[in-house]
């Protein structure tokens, strides 16, 4: 993965052909509690629907990363809790997503979640925030 490090410390949020809606519930919890995140692309088309569909904040944010022996939101969300100066990072591939903390081992995420349910989205968000803030867990 070709990972632009020089970007403010954010929860890095790495998606492989997520659903648009999963994603926007998960970056409005980040931002419902102040944390700064960075969205990492595995396909170029969904970049371009991302950065057409964002807010001019989040536009900056998004790159392009290439998905190379990515198998599941658990490995998306370690690798980007690895890369993240936070080290918290979020994973999502297609329904299923997860949320991991750098020193967790990569098969044990902290969060993870398989749902059509717009709330558990934003609460994995919310909570990614929240264990950059050292608070407790919704």
């Amino acid at each position: 993965m070709s990972i632009q490090h020089d970007l403010k410390p954010a929860v890095y949020i790495y998606e492989l052909m997520s659903n648009l809606d999963a994603l926007k519930e998960i970056c409005a919890g980040l931002e419902e509690e102040g944390v700064l995140y960075a969205i990492f692309s595995g396909h170029p088309d969904t970049t371009d629907d991302l950065t057409s569909k964002a807010s001019d904040a989040t536009k900056a944010s998004i790159q392009t990363y290439h998905a190379i022996d990515i198998a599941n939101a658990r490995i998306l969300a370690h690798n980007a809790a690895n890369h993240s100066r936070l080290h918290v990072g979020i994973g999502i591939n297609g329904k299923s997503a997860a949320m991991q903390m750098r020193n967790c081992p990569a098969d044990k995420p902290v969060f993870q979640i398989e749902t059509d349910n717009p709330r558990e989205y934003r609460n994995l968000g919310t909570n990614a925030a929240r264990a950059v803030k050292g608070v407790m867990f919704i």
